[in-house]
C-alpha cells in the first residue's frame, strides 16, 4: 500500500534518472541524477514502476486471498499515475482473473478500483482539455505518457464485458459461485456510467442491462438506474425502441431470479416493482409523450411485443433455459389459474411473459385521449387478422393446424382483450367512440381520466391497470385444453362471439359510408368531388338490402358508364 500510493503521487521515474535544478553560476536550471541507480537496494527491471509491476505480479501469482486483494487496490494507486503500463497485458489480465473470481469480495474490490480509476481518468482528462484550450496546444498527449483519455481505452476494450455480465446476473459457468447481490450490480452500475461518461462505450449495448434494473425491487440500484436510462434517452430516445424487445426480456430475467414464487399467471407483480412502474412512466411522460410519432412507436413496440413473444418457435429461441426446465418453484399462496400446474414450461412462462409485457403497457400514464385508443385499436387489429384467421382455418381445413401455434395465439387474443378493456374501465372509453377512432386523426383531446399525473405530482410508486382477475377468468379454460388444437379453437371462438356483438359494426359502416361516396363518383358544379356523408340508417337499410337480394344489384341501381365524346381536332 505504502509503495504504491507513493507511486501515486510521485514521478519517481524523473527523480531517478534526472532532476532540474537552479544553477548557482548562470541562475539557469539544469538536469542532474537526483538519486542514482546504483544507490538501489533492490534490481531495477527497466525502471521503478516497471519492477513494482514484477512485484505485484509475483504476489498475486501466489494466490493467497488477502495478497489478491491487496494487490487489486494497489493496482488502481499503480495505474493512475504511470499510465503507460495500463496497456500491459499481464497486469490487465489480473484485473480479468479478478472480476471472474468466485470470491465475492475479490469481485466487489475490483469493481470500485475501476471505478476509481476510471474517474480518475475522468477528471484527469477535463484538466488537460482545459490545459490545452489554454495553452493552444493540439491534440491531448503531455510529456511522456499516455493522455487520460487513451489510458481509460483499453479498460473498456478488455472488461466491459464481465461488467455486463455482472450487471445482469448471467455470468460463465465457472462464477456461478458468485451471488450478483445489489452491492455488486450497483458497484457494476457505477462502473457502466464511469464508461458512458468517458465515451468509451456503445449506448446501445448497455440500453437493455440498464432498464432490467428498474424492476430489481431496491430502491438505491432502481433510482440509480433510472437516472441513469434518463441520461442515455435524453437526446436518442430511438435506443429504447430499437431494444425494447431485448429490454424487456432482461427484465423478465430479473423478475424471475428476484421474485420466483411470486411470478405466476393471473396474479399481479410483487409491490417492490411499483417503483419501477412509476420510472418507466416518468421516462414516457420525459422523453414519448411530447411527440406523437414517439409514444404511437413505443405503443406499438410493446403490442407486437406481445403477440410475438408469446409464439412458441420464438420464445424458444430467446428463453432456452426456460424451455427446458423440468420442475418449476412451488408458487406462494395465492390465486392460481386452475390447471396451470400441468403446462408445460414454454406454455407457463410464455403466458406469464404476455401478462407482464402488458402490465407495463397498461402502467403507462397516458394523457392524451388517443393513446389509449391507439392501443385499443391495434388490439382490435390483431383479433381481426390473427384470431378470425386461426378460427376460420380451423373451421375449414383442421388438418393444417398442426402448422400453427395456437395456444400462443390464444394467449395473445385474451391478452389484447384484457388489455382492452381495462384501459377502457381506465380511461372511461365507450365502445362507440373505440370504434370510430382511426390511427391518423390529428385532434388531440385530454383523457378523462388518468392514474396518475407524473407532471403534477411526482410520485414514486405507481400500479398497472392490467386487469389479472379478468385475465384469470378468461384464461381457465384454454389452459384446461392446452394440448387439444381444435379444443382452444372451439374456446377462441367462444370468445371471439362474446366480445363480438357490435364492437366491429360501426367501423364497418363507416367503410361502406366511404364507399358508398365513392361509389357516386364526380358530381357537377360547386362542390364536385367531395364526398357526402351518409346516415347510419340508411347504410343499415341498403346493407340488408343486398343481403336479401340473391341475384345481385337492381338494374336501375347499377353504375351507368357512358362513352366519353371526342375532343374536336386543334390546329
Amino acid at each position: 500500500y505504502i509503495m504504491c500510493s507513493i507511486l501515486e503521487i510521485v514521478d519517481i521515474t524523473r527523480w531517478i534518472e534526472e532532476a532540474e535544478i537552479d544553477s548557482p553560476d548562470n541562475g539557469q536550471r539544469r538536469a542532474v541524477p537526483a538519486l542514482p541507480k546504483e544507490r538501489l537496494r533492490f534490481r531495477v527491471v527497466e525502471d521503478v514502476p516497471s519492477t513494482v509491476a514484477q512485484v505485484l505480479l509475483h504476489l498475486y501469482d501466489l494466490h493467497e486471498a488477502p495478497l489478491e486483494n491487496t494487490v487489486v487496490t494497489c493496482l488502481g494507486f499503480f495505474l493512475s499515475n504511470n499510465r503507460e503500463h495500463v496497456k500491459s497485458r499481464k497486469l490487465q489480465q489480473v484485473i480479468e482473473h479478478s472480476l471472474r473470481s468466485n470470491r465475492r469480495d475479490l469481485v466487489l474490490r475490483s469493481l470500485v478500483m475501476l471505478h476509481e480509476l476510471l474517474t480518475t481518468f475522468e477528471h484527469a482528462a477535463t484538466a488537460e482539455a482545459d490545459f490545452n484550450a489554454k495553452s493552444g496546444l493540439k491534440g491531448d498527449r503531455q510529456a511522456h505518457h499516455l493522455s487520460a483519455s487513451e489510458s481509460a481505452g483499453p479498460l473498456a476494450v478488455n472488461h466491459l464485458q464481465q461488467v455486463l455480465a455482472l450487471l445482469t446476473g448471467q455470468l460463465t459457468v465457472f462464477q456461478e459461485a458468485v451471488e450478483c447481490d445489489a452491492e455488486l450490480r450497483l458497484a457494476a452500475l457505477r462502473v457502466v456510467q464511469s464508461m458512458d461518461t468517458q465515451g468509451l462505450l456503445n449506448p446501445y449495448l448497455i440500453t437493455p442491462a440498464v432498464f432490467s434494473l428498474l424492476w430489481y425491487g431496491e430502491r438505491t440500484i432502481e433510482g440509480t438506474a433510472a437516472r441513469f436510462l434518463k441520461r442515455l434517452l435524453d437526446l436518442r430516445p430511438q435506443l429504447l425502441l430499437n431494444r425494447l424487445d431485448q429490454a424487456l426480456i432482461a427484465s423478465f430475467n430479473v423478475l424471475l431470479e428476484r421474485f420466483p414464487h411470486l411470478m405466476v399467471p393471473g396474479r399481479r407483480l410483487p409491490p417492490a416493482v411499483n417503483v419501477a412502474f412509476a420510472a418507466v412512466g416518468e421516462l414516457y411522460c420525459e422523453r414519448f409523450r411530447k411527440s406523437k410519432t414517439s409514444r404511437e412507436q413505443l405503443i406499438a413496440c410493446l403490442l407486437r411485443e406481445i403477440s410475438k413473444g408469446t409464439a412458441l418457435s420464438v420464445f424458444s429461441e430467446r428463453f432456452p433455459t426456460l424451455c427446458s426446465l423440468q420442475d418449476r418453484i412451488e408458487p406462494a399462496a395465492g390465486p392460481v389459474i386452475a390447471g396451470s400446474e400441468k403446462l408445460s414450461s414454454p406454455d407457463f412462462h410464455r403466458m406469464l411473459y404476455g401478462q407482464f409485457v402488458a402490465s407495463v403497457l397498461s402502467s403507462l400514464p397516458f394523457q392524451f385521449e388517443s393513446e389509449p385508443l391507439y392501443a385499443i385499436y391495434h388490439c382490435d387489429r390483431y383479433v381481426d387478422l390473427h384470431a378470425d384467421a386461426l378460427v376460420s382455418k380451423g373451421e375449414q381445413a383442421p388438418e393444417e393446424i398442426g402448422d400453427e401455434d395456437p395456444f400462443g395465439v390464444c394467449v395473445s387474443s385474451v391478452i389484447m382483450r384484457v388489455v382492452k378493456s381495462s384501459l377502457r374501465a381506465e380511461y372511461k372509453l365507450d365502445e362507440d367512440r373505440c370504434q370510430t377512432y382511426e390511427p391518423n386523426e390529428t385532434k388531440q383531446e385530454k383523457a378523462k381520466y388518468a392514474s396518475y399525473a407524473i407532471d403534477q405530482d411526482k410520485t414514486e410508486t405507481a400500479k398497472s391497470s392490467f386487469s389479472h382477475e379478468t385475465f384469470l377468468a378468461i384464461c381457465e379454460p384454454f389452459v384446461a385444453n392446452a394440448g387439444k388444437p381444435r379444443n382452444l379453437i372451439a374456446e377462441l371462438s367462444k370468445l371471439l362471439t362474446e366480445s363480438a356483438g357490435a364492437s366491429n359494426a360501426q367501423r364497418y359502416l363507416q367503410i361502406l359510408a366511404k364507399g358508398e361516396a365513392r361509389r357516386r363518383g364526380k358530381g357537377k358544379g360547386k362542390g364536385r368531388g367531395r364526398s357526402e356523408s351518409v346516415p347510419n340508417e340508411e347504410i343499415e337499410k341498403g346493407t340488408q338490402k343486398d343481403v336479401d337480394e340473391e341475384d345481385g344489384e337492381d338494374e336501375e341501381d347499377s353504375i351507368k358508364v357512358t362513352p366519353r365524346k371526342r375532343p374536336s381536332k386543334r390546329k
